[in-house]
């Protein structure tokens, strides 16, 4: 079995794909320093499965990942694979060549593939156990090694010589199987404890055990009995309630009928209320007419006193214009008396003309004044006959509305009394019905009563029920505190059974 080939993609300097053929007839890589001779080998045993970043020269695992140039970018994952051909005898497969790889990114991802399918680093180790190579095996030589192997202790140079030998794998099974054993004893020591704590409590849990068969025969017991104690008291107040039940149905039969003759009699009531309203208001009215009549009434009083007076003025005024008229009539008589005179004289005077015609002229004015004034207080006489007789007729008009509105008055005085009376035997059918309704409130507080004692006897009912409970809990109680001292006792027994069977 030999080394065939090493692919390495951006491990450390290498940053491009790289595939380094070592058929037979290549003994050794040369190159200057710095060319990535170490880096090879250090591409070998990672992938091989070193887990130490420093044995590889760097800080972390992410370090052996291409961290880039000026001219090139850092790359996110590395990959080298490893083929080794002829290897069917020295690792025990069926394949000619095996294919070793493994890959991690920069966000701490590893993975190992064998043949090209996912695998663990433990698959890989035990693949090429007892074939010397290995992260610390001698078929792969790291710069300086050999000074270290030369200079290694006995037990140091004991790992070569066992791994030459091929007892590796036999001493790893051996150290595993140990490290089962060591389980199995661990396993097999809390199971011994396990055991012991069981048989502790295993006479404990059979008292128990007898216990609890016992508190259930009890509890079914007790099951029973407080079935046939809650059959009885539901019984019993089952029939309670329905004697209840019929009493308040009674109770509520009563209360509808006497809540229907009281809504009746409110209605009566009520209508008797809106008639009186409607009557108090009708009175109302009637009395609004009466004040209005007598406000009229007293109106046309005032208005023909008004007249009288008026005439009595008028009266006095046609007096006044009749003397009046009587003188200017004998101004009249005496002026023309004159101008006859002046008439007869005139011929006489005819010389005098001319000197008396302006006192003529004025005489003449007076004359036309005098005329104008008695055809105005002729006007006016006879508009102030006129106003007089329209203030008769007026008069007239109003003493008839007076007559009528008395006697209006005369039959609203008489209504006025029959309202009186109506209102009257309203009054009394009012006292009445009060007296109805203060017999219902009576005979209703009667059965509010009774119905309250109704519900004091449920309550009672209720208590006792209480009681009973309280008294039943009370025995359970009882029950259960004779069952723990017959637990007591039936321990306390068993202990002493225990201990005379040892004699002790």
């Amino acid at each position: 079995m030999y080394l065939k080939e090493v692919v390495i993609n951006g491990f450390k300097s290498f940053a491009d794909r790289t595939r380094i053929d070592l058929r037979p007839g290549i003994t050794a890589i040369v190159g200057p320093n710095g060319c990535g001779k170490s880096n090879i080998v250090d591409a070998i045993r990672w992938v091989l499965g070193e887990q130490s970043a420093k044995a590889l020269r760097g800080g972390n695992m992410q370090d052996v990942i291409f961290s880039g140039t000026d001219k090139r970018k850092p790359l996110p994952l590395c990959e080298v694979e490893l083929v080794f051909t002829d290897c069917e005898a020295q690792l025990g497969t069926a394949f000619n060549e095996v294919s070793i790889a493994r890959r991690v990114s920069r966000d701490g991802g590893s993975d190992y593939f064998l043949n090209g399918k996912p695998c663990r680093l433990k698959d890989v180790q035990r693949l090429f156990m007892d074939t010397g190579i290995g992260r610390e095996s001698y078929s792969f030589m790291m710069q300086g090694q050999i000074d270290r192997i030369l200079s290694a202790n006995p037990a140091e140079r004991r790992i070569l010589f066992e791994e030459a030998a091929g007892i590796t794998r036999y001493k790893s099974q051996r150290k595993e199987a140990l490290g089962k054993l060591a389980l199995v004893d661990q396993n097999l020591a809390r199971i011994t404890d396990v055991i012991e704590e069981v048989s502790r409590q295993i006479g404990t849990l059979k008292r128990q055990a007898s216990k609890a068969l016992r508190y259930k025969r009890l509890k079914h017991r007790l099951t029973h009995l407080d079935l046939a104690w809650q059959t009885c008291q539901y019984t019993r107040r089952r029939d309670t309630i329905i004697e209840f039940e019929a009493k308040a149905a009674t109770f509520r039969e009563t209360v509808a009928a006497l809540q229907e003759a009281l809504r009746d009699r409110e209605a009566v009531l009520v209508e008797a209320k809106a008639e009186r309203a409607a009557l108090f208001d009708k009175l109302q009215e009637n009395q609004q007419l009466a004040f209005n009549l007598r406000s009229e009434k007293e109106n046309a009083e005032n208005q023909a006193k008004f007249v009288d007076t008026r005439v009595q003025d008028v009266r006095e005024r046609t007096t006044q214009v009749s003397q009046e008229i009587d003188a200017l009539d004998a101004r009249i008589a005496e002026l023309e008396a004159r101008l006859a005179g002046e008439s007869q004289t005139k011929a006489a005077h005819a010389g005098e003309v001319e000197t008396s015609d302006e006192a003529h002229r004025v005489r003449l004015r007076e004359l036309d004044e005098a005329t104008a004034t008695v055809s105005s207080t002729e006007s006016s006489l006879r508009q102030q006959r006129q106003d007089l007789l329209m203030a008769e007729g007026e008069i007239t008009r109003h003493r008839s509305s007076v007559t009528n509105i008395e006697v209006d008055l005369k039959s609203y005085q008489s209504r006025h009394g029959d309202l009186v009376n109506a209102l009257h035997q309203l009054r009394e059918q009012r006292i009445g019905i009060e007296n109805r309704l203060a017999e219902t409130e009576t005979a209703t507080e009667n059965r509010r009563a009774e119905v309250a004692a109704a519900r004091s006897e449920v309550e009672a009912s209720a208590e006792e029920s209480k009681r009973l409970a309280a008294e039943f809990r009370q025995a359970q109680q009882q029950i259960q505190e004779v069952d723990r001292q017959v637990a007591r006792m039936s321990a306390q027994l068993t202990m002493l059974e225990q201990l005379h069977a040892k004699f002790e």
